[in-house]
């Protein structure tokens, strides 16, 4: 009855995981996932003017594995809701700004912020990137008390000067870069294409390791979600040109703190 269908577990996911530092339940997860039919794909998203929804992950994550991410939320200005459950009240919807989560107020750690974009954009599916992410937009804390309305954190209205010069220089003009950069390196890779099959691989539980595949095109799209170093082996029959630096990498690849290698 669609032909593109959210994906409302992956965003959740991805965050989670790069809160945690680790990647086992969203590899475990994708590795699950089942293609679309033909002609169908998914609309894939780590951000919106709504709320990062919880539920999706409730049989994934648990309770006490989720409370850093709403913790890590609350200390970066966000606020969250939640939901009457036999239990006792569970978690429903974080609403924070994902940069103000992943980068911090003063971007010392914007390459998670990047990672998140990086992981997202080589899952199969239909990349959607919701504009305050894309200009890297703080929080809107004071909207929030105004308002009464959780949601309005991250649905301010930003003019044509102010983003302009939120991205004329600093720690947010780069990442802005690096994700357009990303951005217009997939459009280049029909291995990308929403039909180009999947395949997910456990190098390292730190690591995402994606293959997409097309019959002519390939790419396997690596990424570390941890805040340290971490070397994989890259699997026979891949290639070691990584396309994020236009440099031929070893078959023991090591990647930084958040780095991603996207190989052909």
């Amino acid at each position: 009855e669609a032909h593109v269908v959210y994906n409302f577990t992956l965003a959740p996911l991805i965050v989670w995981s790069l809160i945690a530092g680790h990647a086992q339940a969203l590899t475990s997860w994708l590795g699950r996932l089942e293609s679309p039919p033909p002609g169908c794909t998914f609309l894939n998203f780590i951000a919106s003017h709504d709320g990062l929804g919880l539920r999706p992950i409730e049989d994934l994550i648990s309770p006490a594995e989720l409370q850093p991410m709403i913790d890590a939320a609350v200390i970066a200005g966000g606020v969250f809701s939640e939901y009457s459950a036999p239990g006792g009240p569970r978690p429903y919807e974080l609403n924070v700004s994902l940069a103000d989560l992943l980068a911090g107020s003063d971007g010392a750690t914007a390459g998670r912020f990047v990672a998140a974009h990086a992981v997202m954009l080589a899952v199969q599916g239909i990349p959607a990137l919701y504009v305050h992410s894309m200009l890297v937009s703080p929080g809107e804390v004071d909207a929030v008390a105004a308002s009464g309305d959780n949601r309005a954190i991250n649905r301010g209205q930003v003019t044509v000067d102010q983003a302009n010069s939120r991205l004329a220089s600093g720690w947010r003009a780069d990442v802005f870069r690096e994700i357009t950069g990303l951005i217009r390196l997939r459009r280049r890779l029909p291995a990308f294409a929403p039909e180009a099959a999947q395949t997910i691989h456990v190098l390292d539980n730190r690591v995402v390791a994606i293959e997409r595949r097309t019959t002519s095109d390939m790419v396997f799209a690596v990424h570390n979600v941890s805040d340290q170093a971490v070397t994989v082996t890259v699997p026979d029959g891949f290639g070691l040109h990584d396309l994020l630096t236009d440099r031929r990498v070893d078959q023991e690849l090591t990647l930084g703190p958040w780095q991603a290698a996207w190989l052909v």
